[in-house]
């Protein structure tokens, strides 16, 4: 798998996340980095690395998800 192309699922699961309101702390980091400046595609970007930060230090560690 190319590095673009988990980008792209990152960001997909941020937007469903959104879409869906679940889970809230996604959703009201997303309306803080918004408040701050970022622009949409940026608070997506941000919170997806997050993702990807929080997911390869699970697998990393061998933890589970939460």
């Amino acid at each position: 798998m190319s590095r673009e192309y988990l980008k792209q699922e990152y960001r997909k699961a941020i937007k469903n996340q959104l879409a869906q309101q679940d889970p809230m702390k996604t959703v009201i980091v997303y309306h803080h980095l918004l408040e701050i400046g970022y622009d949409e595609s940026r608070a997506v970007d941000a919170l997806a690395y997050q993702l990807e930060m929080m997911l390869l230090d699970m697998l990393s560690e061998n933890k589970n998800f939460d």
